[in-house]
């Protein structure tokens, strides 16, 4: 039933194990068995945690062992480290325990500070970032000025938010479930009789996932585990891919350092994918030099398929995905499109409704016309035509005759659209004349731009935002606060235009019509979690899930790996590459690999060369590896 190498990890009970599982290598099996074992020879079950790192993760595994095992006992522990530290804390601080935060609350302080720093519409996904990044300086138990924030690249900014969050914190007397843990390593560290009940409680310890664990974590269950514990830790360091959360898969390299009598055991064979799969993934990861060795090997054989396909523009590679969905016999839900970022979900999405394929998508995924970047584009032209000269337009003409920032203060402004008496205003003061010239130049090529989306249909009026107003430059100057490549925002500009364009549209009312149908059909096809349709996921979503068929795509030489505004350093180029790796042992059968651009694919596939077949298609580039 179980391997020789699982079977090893279920029989070895007492002392410290390291368990090393590939992909699809039935960890969760075998830990589930190993419970089992220690239950049947006698360990009582209430004195067994098994850490998980996930609500979902320990339910499901909950679940799973009392279907597997229906006549164990079911008081085994199984819960998350912050569940456990939120237990320690109960019990040692009683009513003085402060409560915790809810989402709310963070959301709505973090709002109120960013009001008119941050889009509204980009707002939530901000603040998504920026707890990220507190919860990495916590977590790695760093100063924040020694922190590089993701979120923005506006460091002041960061450090400011930080402290006033702590602030906020202190004077509400909350917490959040970072510093769950720092308490509860902070009071093990101080209260020896409370670290002797755990570890009289938890004398069996198992962890999963161990390669996700960071700092604070792995300091916490080192201290339960005691020099001499019994600590079983099951984990992957080839899919260590939560650096952004402060996990580093030095922690579990380090583990036989920790314990140098520790058992290791290899779990290299998988049980999910067809040996060309996982040939082409193994050659990819041992591309990284900070991993342990492993041989990495399958049961099924031969019988699946990795194909790299290169594309002339972004529009092929789309129509060749959804050719080869239509083409395929599988079901719907068979098929997953991975990516790199949230926001390529939606250009795939939009063309998989366009031929009318149902899809699911792991993280909410909108349609271009719902952004910030349409709003604006409508209030420019709302404002060409409807803004009269009257101080009750003052609001709208500062936010929009600073897209980009001119530098013009609302001083200048609240007199509303009337051109001549700005130019009198931004002539006035004791400012210096450099300073007077650049508004008043501001505020002519504003009126100019104005005047041409006044009097432009559709085609010109964009061209006149864009150029004539300078909105390419708002774009730019954005994407740099939020730490974003600015093709992130002007290629989304960019598809207005081309909507526009290639659909001959050549008035406002027919705009209007087409983004209702685009919408419309948009929504039809977006469908739940349990229905029938193409999965649509970033790459770190898809960790833990498999379909038959999965294709990676925009796998270009800026995407894969993702490079940001500060380059690669060699530890986030191995986490890069370890993603990919996630991404392709995602696949049971088929591994669709595209890209688009010449000479623009990923030097990922060169790393796989060996072991995939290159393919030309009618439509795209010869994507053989020689030409990338």
């Amino acid at each position: 039933m179980y391997s020789k190498e699982q079977q090893e990890a279920i029989n070895y009970i007492n002392g410290q194990l390291l368990v090393i599982a590939c992909p699809g290598a039935g960890k969760t099996t075998t830990m589930i068995a190993r419970i089992h074992h220690m239950i049947e020879e006698g360990i009582d079950p209430s004195s067994i945690l098994m850490m998980t790192f996930s609500n979902a993760a320990a339910k499901e595994m909950k679940e799973k062992f009392r279907r597997t095992f229906p006549e164990d006992p079911h008081c085994v522990n199984f819960m998350t480290i912050h569940a456990l530290c939120l237990s320690v804390l109960r019990d040692v601080l009683g009513d003085m325990l402060p409560a915790v935060l809810t989402t709310r609350e963070v959301y709505t302080f973090f709002i109120n500070k960013l009001r008119g720093k941050i889009n509204n519409k980009e707002m939530t996904s901000f603040i998504q970032d920026l707890l990220l990044d507190i919860g990495n300086v916590k977590n790695k138990m760093i100063a924040p000025e020694d922190h590089r924030p993701s979120c923005t690249n506006d460091k002041k900014l960061f450090i400011s938010l930080y402290y006033a969050y702590e602030e906020m914190k202190k004077e509400r007397n909350k917490i959040d479930f970072d510093d769950m843990l720092l308490m509860t390593l902070d009071h093990l560290l101080k209260n020896e009789s409370t670290l002797k009940l755990l570890k009289e409680k938890y004398q069996y310890i198992q962890v999963d996932e161990y390669q996700d664990t960071n700092t604070v974590q792995a300091k916490i269950i080192y201290l339960m585990a005691g020099e001499n514990g019994n600590l079983a830790i099951v984990g992957d360091d080839d899919q260590s891919i939560y650096g952004f959360r402060a996990a580093s898969p030095g922690i579990m390299l380090d583990f036989p350092h920790v314990y140098k009598n520790a058992k290791i055991v290899k779990m290299g064979i998988n049980y999910r994918s067809y040996d060309e799969i996982i040939q082409a993934a193994d050659c990819l990861i041992k591309h990284n030099k900070d991993r342990f060795q492993k041989n990495f090997s399958g049961v099924k054989g031969k019988g699946g398929q990795v194909i790299v396909s290169g594309h002339e523009s972004k529009d092929d590679e789309l129509d060749y995905i959804v050719n080869a969905i239509k083409r395929s016999k599988d079901e719907l839900k068979d098929h997953a499109i991975l990516f790199r970022t949230n926001k390529q979900a939606e250009s795939i999405a939009r063309e998989l409704s366009a031929n009318n394929i149902p899809f699911y998508s792991t993280e909410p995924v909108k349609p271009k016309y719902e952004s910030f970047i349409f709003d604006d584009i409508m209030s420019f032209h709302d404002f060409a035509l409807n803004a009269r000269v009257s101080p009750e337009w003052a609001n709208d003409l500062h936010k929009l005759i600073n897209k980009p920032n001119r530098f013009i203060p609302k001083t200048v402004t609240a007199c509303g659209p009337d051109k001549n008496q700005l130019l009198s205003n931004a002539n006035k003061g004791n400012r210096p004349q450099w300073q007077k010239d650049n508004m008043i130049d501001g505020i002519l090529d504003f009126f100019c731009g104005m005047k041409k989306v006044r009097l432009s249909e559709p085609k010109e009026a964009l061209k006149a935002i864009y150029t004539t107003l300078n909105y390419e430059k708002y774009l730019e100057d954005y994407a740099e606060i939020r730490d974003l490549p600015a093709t992130e925002y002007t290629n989304v500009f960019k598809s207005f235009q081309k909507d526009v364009e290639e659909n001959n549209i050549k008035t406002w009312e027919e705009w209007m019509e087409f983004i209702e149908r685009y919408c419309r059909i948009f929504q039809m096809n977006n469908k739940k979690k349990e229905e029938n349709a193409v999965v649509l996921s970033t790459m770190h979503k898809s960790k833990g899930l498999e379909w038959n068929n999965v294709f990676l795509i925009d796998t270009t030489k800026k995407m894969a790996p993702f490079v940001g505004r500060d380059g690669l350093t060699e530890e986030s180029e191995e986490e890069e590459r370890r993603l990919f790796y996630v991404g392709m042992t995602r696949a049971k059968k088929n591994l669709q690999i595209t890209y688009y651009g010449e000479k623009n694919g990923s030097k990922y596939l060169k790393e796989i060369q060996p072991k995939i077949e290159a393919k030309q298609e009618a439509n795209g580039l010869n994507a053989r590896l020689k030409n990338l």
